[in-house]
């Protein structure tokens, strides 16, 4: 063990780099705790805060998220089905339109391409935080081509199902919760800036302003979903 010990020196903070380590890796199996695709969301942003080291984050991606299964089991897909069936409860989830061989092909096809969106926005959290706001920015275009799929898919499946049944409505049931996500990712990002130091004082005014926007947007946004499960 001596000879060990001459080769391999214990460094200077070595130990408490270990224990903050190990304290991450407990953490990181709460992710178990999370049900949905919101708390989950939660707990990685809050994860993120904690300066954890790269090794700990890349724990909690690869432990939530194993061959495109949470925590090995469930489809990412259900989650996201799940979450989206709480925000704005879209009738094409339920019977007797899922049962249709055509409008279950579109949801699948589309909450493929949402799954991926999101796993991009997960595994951003999972970097320090001006790599983040970086992989933030650049998943913004990809959320804005996917809020106009989900627009474009609305209406598709809006007069789809309104040719068989005309009291059948879903109207922004998917584009009300894609905007919701962008406009998390949105405010996300400007708030990064303000953690990282970005701005000047004589921006404050103007980034204060654009998140009032933004949070005025959410809360819209959630409107609009109640008003749908409603």
């Amino acid at each position: 063990s001596s000879g060990i010990n001459a080769e391999w020196p214990l460094r200077p903070g070595m130990c408490e780099y270990l224990m903050r380590l190990f304290a991450h890796i407990e953490l990181v199996t709460k992710i178990s705790d999370s049900l949905t695709l919101s708390s989950i969301i939660r707990f990685f942003v809050r994860f993120s805060e904690q300066n954890p080291c790269v090794l700990s984050r890349s724990c909690l991606f690869y432990v939530f998220l194993m061959g495109n299964k949470v925590l090995g089991e469930e489809p990412f897909t259900k989650i996201i089905k799940e979450e989206i069936k709480t925000f704005s409860y879209p009738v094409s989830f339920f019977p007797p339109y899922m049962s249709d061989a055509n409008v279950k092909s579109l949801v699948n096809n589309f909450l493929d391409g949402t799954a991926l969106c999101i796993q991009d926005y997960l595994q951003a959290m999972c970097h320090n935080k001006g790599r983040q706001r970086r992989k933030l920015g650049a998943l913004l275009p990809d959320l804005s081509d996917l809020y106009k799929k989900s627009e474009n898919f609305d209406n598709m499946l809006h007069a789809y199902l309104s040719n068989n049944d005309n009291s059948a409505n879903h109207m922004r049931s998917y584009s009300c919760w894609v905007l919701f996500i962008t406009v998390e990712v949105m405010i996300k990002y400007l708030l990064l800036g303000w953690d990282l130091e970005l701005y000047g004082i004589h921006e404050a005014h103007y980034i204060y302003c654009y998140l009032e926007y933004l949070f005025s947007w959410l809360r819209q946004t959630i409107i609009c979903g109640q008003d749908q499960v409603l």
